[in-house]
Parts: C-alpha cells; structure tokens; sequence
C-alpha cells in the first residue's frame, strides 16, 4: 500500500489527461509542505472521489501564491498560513475560511526557538537589544519568538529583526549573525542534526499550546456558487484527517514523494497535525498575538473570517 500511495503522490501534481467522468472538479493548491497529507490521502485513497470530486492537486511556492491563483480563478480552493489570511482580512481581500489546516499543539510541537549551544542567552531578558531572524518581519515565527521573549522575562521591542530564508538560519545562528531564531519542522529536525544549538522554548506556546496556523480559504463569490461542492469536500478532508493524524508511519511515503522533503528527515521530525474541524476559538488567540505585535492594527472576532456553510 505504501509503494502506491508514492506513486499517487508523485502524479498528483501533474493534470490529468482523462478526467473522471460525473464528478465535480476542485482545484487545489497546495505548497510541498507536511500538513497537505491530508488532501493528498483523500486523492490517493479515493476519500474525495466517494463524495463526488475529482480533486485536483496543484503545488504552489507559497501560501502568498496560491492567493493570487485562487483570485484570480486559476484554483479553487488555497491553503495559507492563518497569520496571512489573518492579515488579508483586515485589507478586506474576498476571502473565507472553509476547513481547518495545521495545528499547533503544545503537545507536538512543531517549532521551536534555536540559540547556538554557546550562546550565553537563557532567558528571555537575555535577548535585549539581541538579533533574530524570521521569513518575514510579520510570520508567525517572528511573532511567536516575541511572544516567547516578552512571556519569559525580556521586551520584544528591544530586537532587532533580519528576514532570512528557514534555510539559512542554522548558519546565521552558527556564525553569530543572528542570536536566535524560531525555526519550524523540517528546518528545525535539520539544524539540530549538527548538535551545534539548543532549544531555548517551543516560542509558539506563547500563543497558545493550539491553535490554527493554517486553513482552507476560498473567494466568497466561489463559496456563494458552490456552497455543496464545499461541503463534499469537507466531509471527505475530515475523514483524511482523522486517518492521516493517526497514521503518520503510513502516509510518510505519500507526503515524502510530494513535499521532496528526505523521508529520514520526515522520519526524525514532529509530523503535522491537522485540525478535524474549523475553530474560532482555535483561531483567536493568533489574531489576538497579530494585534498585539502590530501585524494588524486591532483585533477581530474570529468568526468574521470563517464561511457561512
């Protein structure tokens, strides 16, 4: 079962030349990361053709990228970080929320916050005036490690920010350009590999131990049209879900064909959690965090963001 479930998944991003017949087409976008098992098993087993559609998977480089595609109509439904569509709420971009993604919990973290093993820094007071580094200065890492240093005793608006690539930080922390850094599987199972730095705090537990780092969004005029086909496909990424969460050992095959991501690294790393249904309370305490550090001006009730099924 598991050279098939490779298979599929190595096919799944290319379109296919015969289209199933009497199903309901969704396209999909999805960037080659952990927490898209899910959609891929319900293609691989079947899950999303039993409810009636013929889910087609696309990768995309990023969240930012599956955006534009899904305004513009070239998919149907994206996933992004919550952080960004958080964000794309309060610039009143056309977008709601049909299923939950990713989850952080405090149980399985996913992250962590990185200081060399020689860095005298050990507590949040430590980091005055330091440098650490996020993809961009309003992801989630950057503030989840402000979150973390305020919570332990320092003051996040003494940082410095650098952005830099998740690749580039273990050798930004080795050669002392940076001081620290949230670092998120696989990035974060690859630089603690060299026994070279320490985990000073799981920084999104500063957030809160769960809570919605990624979700399923659509454009309301596709939601208005095609409120059924929603629905399908929620019920079958349930059931993906709830397979796919208890089975990591099984779908390592699936997700290490999609995401290139070495299934020895897969293997050593904390696997993605998905969430089984869409939240707001799930998702509050991240708006709450995005006010707090000036990602967006004010907070929100969570349910603003969430599709009217």
């Amino acid at each position: 079962m598991l050279s098939t479930a490779a298979g599929a998944a190595v096919s799944i991003g290319f379109p296919a030349i015969v289209r199933a017949q009497g199903l309901t087409t969704v396209r999909v976008g999805l960037a080659l990361e952990d927490d898209a098992t899910p959609v891929l098993y319900g293609v691989q087993s079947g899950l999303f053709k039993k409810a009636g559609l013929d889910v087609q998977v696309q990768s995309v480089p990023s969240g930012a990228a599956g955006a534009a595609a899904v305004a513009g109509g070239a998919l149907d439904i994206g996933k992004s970080s919550m952080i960004s569509l958080v964000s794309a709420h309060v610039h009143g971009l056309p977008f709601s929320l049909i299923a939950a993604s990713g989850v952080y919990t405090s149980e399985a973290p996913i992250a962590a916050l990185l200081v060399p093993k020689t860095s005298p820094i050990k507590t949040g007071a430590d980091f005055a005036g330091k440098t650490i580094s996020a993809a961009s200065l309003q992801d989630l890492a950057a503030v989840a490690t402000e979150a973390w240093i305020d919570m332990h005793g320092g003051s996040a608006s003494s940082l410095r920010v650098l952005e830099l690539p998740s690749s580039a930080v273990a050798a930004a922390l080795e050669q002392g350009t940076i001081d620290g850094a949230t670092v998120v599987d696989p990035a974060l199972a690859e630089a603690l590999d060299g026994g070279k730095m320490n985990v000073l705090g799981h920084s999104f537990s500063a957030i809160a131990d769960r809570f919605l780092i990624a979700a399923f969004f659509c454009t309301n005029d596709y939601i208005a049209k095609n409120g059924d086909t929603i629905r399908r496909f929620n019920a079958a990424l349930h059931d993906a879900v709830v397979y796919t969460n208890a089975h990591h050992g099984e779908t390592l095959p699936l997700i290490a064909a999609w995401s290139k991501i070495p299934p020895a690294t897969l293997a050593r790393m904390t696997r993605s959690t998905s969430g089984a249904v869409l939240d707001p309370a799930e998702i509050q305490p991240l708006i709450a965090a995005a006010a707090k550090y000036k990602v967006i001006a004010k907070t929100y009730p969570a349910q603003e963001l969430i599709a009217k099924l």
